[in-house]
């Protein structure tokens, strides 16, 4: 009775979703239609974000840049991020982390560590979790990787929202923004760390915490974001 009074929709299209099949992870949340239209979404290539990389140079550990599924305005993808991030939907983010291992696989392979970027305290207070810690979660659950505690790495400055930032803009707003505890080189040197992220736009907050983790001697640090947003 209770689907008859309070229907499950899809959360981008709104359109009905039959609640009597056995939808399991990201499939709770979209129609079938929606639900085809992110299956049939390649991963990034290379070129898609290889002119972010120029940030990560500077880095002593081999860095990578991975990222599953393009996020454009008013697609499925940007509907996903937002609910996870703005709608209070905790196992939507978890379940974003499944979905990202069955699309980009290969990105996971070495990973030791994961890494997931903090939010400030204040954020956090306000929105009751951190959507990239709940998506490292999905990912720690399928692929059997550890997840470092959330003490590891701090967002230390309380960042304005990079929307509507220009790249240089960006880059200053999250300079010096992160830091890791006096211990953290007992979890990293030496490790193949997973810095997890929901979207990478210009790749200026992934690459400030990457320079921060590099500082403790981690062999390699794969950057990972569950979508990349071309620059607004």
């Amino acid at each position: 009775m209770l689907g008859f009074i309070l229907p499950a929709v899809c959360l981008h299209c709104n359109a009905h979703i039959d609640t009597r099949a056995n939808r399991l992870g990201v499939q709770r949340y979209l129609c079938a239609d929606c639900m085809l239209s992110m299956r049939i979404l390649l991963p990034a290539a290379g070129d898609d974000i290889d002119d972010r990389s120029f940030r990560f140079r500077t880095l002593h550990a081999r860095t990578t840049l991975h990222a599953g599924f393009a996020y454009t305005r008013g697609n499925v993808i940007q509907s996903l991020v937002h609910h996870s991030k703005y709608a209070s939907m905790m196992r939507l983010a978890s379940h974003l982390g499944n979905t990202l291992v069955e699309q980009i696989p290969d990105a996971f392979a070495s990973a030791e560590l994961i890494v997931p970027i903090p939010l400030h305290r204040t954020r956090l207070a306000q929105r009751g979790y951190n959507q990239a810690e709940r998506i490292a979660h999905g990912i720690a659950a399928s692929t059997g990787i550890p997840v470092a505690p959330p003490s590891l790495l701090r967002r230390i400055k309380q960042t304005e929202t990079q929307t509507n930032k220009d790249r240089t803009e960006r880059e200053e707003n999250v300079k010096g923004a992160f830091r890791i505890r006096a211990d953290a080189a007992d979890w990293l040197r030496g490790r193949s760390v997973l810095l997890i992220d929901d979207v990478m736009t210009t790749g200026a907050t992934l690459a400030s915490a990457a320079a921060e983790i590099d500082s403790a001697g981690p062999k390699a640090i794969d950057v990972v974001a569950f979508s990349y947003a071309e620059e607004a």
